[in-house]
């Protein structure tokens, strides 16, 4: 039987992360050698495909269905690529690319060191497939055994909160100069009693500038209240490790006393009494949540509140008002207006 042979080829490069420490192999490293070896072998590359996205799990990266959507449409036949488990690293796509050789579909797939080719024993590409996938699941176990072990040593394997940050060098969580007065500011002013969560938020972004450090992608931005919320209740701030369900002492400098955590978690609990139920309000807003204010966008909100006079009468009141949750603009509309 005479074989088919590729005529139209596509390079694929791929890595997970745009670290260069974290790939041997850089994307444009991948492309300029196997261009050299295209051009070495007189292969026809018809497309460069690159990608930035993990291989772990099936059906996530877009220039891999890109990929095999050309080949489906005979606009390509053959793959080059650096290592096979470029192509992929999970058992489903190694199957669809194996049964894309057997349909011949996929004429070729060149790597820096052999290729693969409808005619070829199908266990060679199965074995070397499934080690592409077990090297995966054997390196989360190790990454996890690592990460579980450095947090019962007393250090966080994970980003830590705003006010510290990871030392390259020693690997450990040390202070971060840059913003540790400003987060221990916001703790003194939780403590007074004096201010919601929601007013601190606002302080930080607006009177300090407070901002999270930029890292890549993420960061450079200012605390959310429920971010600010969330660093109150983290016990790494009086000196827990809290991973994987296990707690442990750290290794790091406190920046509040177990004393203090309490105190704020108590006036974050007085000050966030729930919402009242439907039962207990008589005539409940049944909009709430479902209108915007018309000047900032935000939702408006019920509440009804009772005034008691010194004749032993009282009267209530029902409000309806703007939640003002914007911190980039002050609305005017959080002034309570008896609903019609």
């Amino acid at each position: 039987r005479n074989m088919k042979e590729a005529s139209k080829y596509i390079l694929y490069a791929r890595k997970s992360t745009e670290d260069d420490n974290k790939q041997v192999q850089s994307i444009p490293d991948q492309v300029r050698l196997m261009n050299d070896f295209a051009r070495t072998r007189k292969l026809n590359v018809v497309e460069i495909v690159k990608e930035t996205q993990s291989a772990k799990q099936p059906f996530i990266r877009p220039e891999f269905t890109k990929l095999l959507g050309m080949l489906e449409t005979g606009k390509a036949d053959g793959i080059i690529c650096w290592e096979l488990n470029r192509l992929s690293r999970n058992p489903t796509e190694s199957g669809i690319l194996q049964q894309m050789l057997q349909d011949e579909k996929l004429l070729d797939i060149q790597t820096n060191n052999r290729s693969y080719k409808p005619e070829d024993n199908a266990i060679i590409f199965s074995v070397e497939a499934g080690m592409s996938n077990q090297y995966v699941r054997d390196l989360m176990k190790n990454v996890r055994r690592g990460m579980y072990s450095k947090a019962s040593n007393g250090w966080l394997p994970v980003v830590p909160g705003i006010g510290y940050k990871n030392d390259p060098f020693t690997k450990t969580i040390v202070v971060d100069e840059d913003r540790w007065g400003m987060v221990r500011k916001l703790w003194d002013l939780m403590l007074t009693g004096n201010y919601s969560v929601h007013e601190l938020a606002r302080i930080a972004d607006e009177d300090w500038k407070l901002r999270t450090i930029q890292r890549r992608k993420r960061g450079g931005k200012p605390i959310s209240t429920s971010g600010l919320y969330s660093l109150f209740q983290n016990p790494f701030y009086y000196g827990k490790i809290v991973y994987g369900g296990q707690t442990s002492e750290g290794k790091h400098k406190r920046m509040v006393t177990f004393h203090e955590f309490e105190q704020v978690q108590k006036l974050i609990r007085k000050n966030n009494i729930g919402r009242p139920t439907i039962k207990s309000i008589p005539e409940p807003f049944i909009f709430r949540g479902q209108i915007n204010c018309g000047e900032c966008g935000c939702k408006i909100t019920y509440a009804m509140k009772t005034r008691h006079y010194k004749n032993g009468t009282s009267q209530s009141f029902e409000y309806c008002y703007c939640t003002n949750r914007r911190k980039d603009y002050n609305c005017s509309q959080n002034r309570s207006v008896k609903p019609e």
